[in-house]
């Protein structure tokens, strides 16, 4: 469960979220004199209605200095009561480079807005062309027309022209399929035993498992494995027995996902020579 506020609160030193851990802000105010470390996630619910609406910005109690910078919402017409999530240290895609925060808007109302989301410059992974990215629930949409800069000492990228709210992104490039964990292979009695695992799988259909018998070869396709859950956010974990095995032959095995547009991306390949004795 959540840590909520129930009324504005000033903290006297600094705050630090850790992971899992989640602070919901409601409606209220939060203000802190020391740093502000965000490794789990940070809520704020507030509406949009006008103007640019900031949200999850944390100042010092005088108003003087930023502490923590959220999300910035330029709504064109009211959108309601808006819930804004950032989750810290952490990415919400699949692949690639990407800066450790992950955003979620909600509002009441689906208007058009430009919204410009903050990070830090220890949270930026590498990121060098900062663009920002949006999961309709199917696929990931963009990059988003926009700009990005730097405000004080935290950096930003804008999207305009923003009218689909859900999961957004920031990163160097359109987010892959799958991010792949492992993937190993075993020789077993008579088979060669295929595992891998993933941590994500936004955009993933399956997998084609691919084999060759030498390393410069063109692999051809052994089977397709689909995922047991197509464009879901957590990852799992897989098993295939390849019994086409000759004794004493080297293999190299391949895994290609396959996104729900059809782009396929190759992984691997792992090798195993098969040696087994049936006595």
């Amino acid at each position: 469960m959540p840590a909520s506020q129930s009324s504005n609160l000033a903290l006297h030193g600094g705050l630090v979220t850790q992971p899992r851990a989640v602070l919901d802000l409601g409606p209220y105010t939060l203000t802190a004199e020391g740093t502000v470390t965000n490794r789990g996630a940070l809520r704020q619910s507030k509406t949009a209605a006008s103007g640019v609406v900031e949200f999850l910005r944390i100042k010092n109690a005088a108003g003087s200095a930023t502490r923590y910078y959220g999300v910035d919402i330029a709504p064109l017409a009211n959108m309601g009561n808006t819930l804004v999530a950032v989750k810290g240290d952490q990415t919400c895609d699949a692949g690639g480079a990407a800066i450790r925060r992950c955003y979620e808007v909600t509002p009441t109302t689906a208007s058009q807005s430009t919204i410009t989301f903050y990070y830090n410059p220890e949270e930026a992974s590498g990121v060098n062309s900062p663009a920002s990215y949006h999961w309709n629930r199917t696929t990931w949409e963009g990059p988003l027309a926009g700009t990005c800069g730097s405000c004080g000492p935290a950096l930003f990228v804008t999207a305009e022209g923003v009218g689909a709210y859900s999961t957004f992104a920031v990163r160097d490039s359109t987010p892959l399929a799958v991010l792949l964990e492992s993937f190993t292979a075993q020789v077993q009695p008579r088979h060669v035993l295929l595992t891998w695992m993933t941590t994500s799988e936004l955009n993933n259909l399956g997998f084609t498992v691919l084999r060759s018998a030498k390393p410069e070869a063109e692999p051809g396709p052994l089977t397709f494995v689909p995922s047991p859950g197509p464009g879901s956010s957590q990852g799992f974990s897989y098993t295939w027995q390849d019994y086409k095995v000759e004794n004493g032959v080297t293999y190299w095995y391949w895994l290609e996902d396959v996104n729900i547009a059809g782009v396929v991306t190759r992984h691997g390949p792992v090798v195993v020579r098969y040696a087994f004795n049936e006595r």
